[in-house]
């Protein structure tokens, strides 16, 4: 079989949402010339984030974590 498109050649590959057996997020990786569609599981950071509900710290939050915690911010190796 060969591919009619690849999602590696487009700059956004289309995200779709599975239900049932294999539920999750997946990107169309390729369209084959018989109509079928090759999936593979969308592995980024975003799509990960969403899946374990955390989301990036607002700068507020982010200054407010330095000013409790920045004491404790050390190298490993008590360097610093």
């Amino acid at each position: 079989m060969t591919a009619v498109s690849s999602c590696q050649d487009r700059a956004v590959s289309t995200r779709v949402e599975l239900t049932g057996e294999f539920s999750g997020s997946y990107l169309i990786d390729e369209v084959l010339d018989d109509g079928r569609i090759v999936l593979r599981p969308d592995t980024s950071l975003a799509t990960i984030h969403e899946r374990v509900g955390v989301r990036e710290l607002t700068d507020p939050e982010w200054k407010t974590f330095l000013v409790e915690h920045a004491a404790q911010m050390r190298p490993p190796d008590g360097e610093g």
